[in-house]
């Protein structure tokens, strides 16, 4: 029985896809993907470039931290020491970093993406 938002042949169309070989194979290497990532992504559905825009008046770091607490409190403890290393590093006086050439520092670099 479809849901109420769908038709029977959109609802049937639907199920014949996520039943099909082609997306059983990508559910598959989707879930391989996501079980790698250290720190869970929690952005909603913008996208990074989107979201730093969005708070384009907040540092780096401040923003690393706003996307990774909920409920006061960090969702992961890898997160949590991320940050701070990154208030460490940023906070040493004999520091000449600038903010995001920390993130890298702590966070690492691969070529073409930007973490945080």
């Amino acid at each position: 029985m479809p849901p109420n938002n769908y038709g029977d042949e959109e609802w049937r169309q639907f199920v014949d896809y996520r039943c099909s070989d082609k997306f059983q194979k990508r559910s598959s290497t989707n879930k391989g993907c996501r079980a790698k990532q250290e720190i869970v992504v929690r952005h909603g559905r913008k996208n990074l470039a989107q979201v730093r825009y969005d708070n384009r008046d907040v540092s780096s770091i401040e923003l690393y931290r706003r996307m990774r607490v909920r409920n006061g409190a960090f969702t992961e403890p890898q997160a949590a020491q991320n940050y701070a290393d990154m208030i460490q590093m940023r906070d040493d006086p004999l520091n000449t970093l600038t903010e995001d050439e920390i993130m890298q520092e702590v966070l690492g670099e691969r070529r073409g993406w930007t973490r945080g």
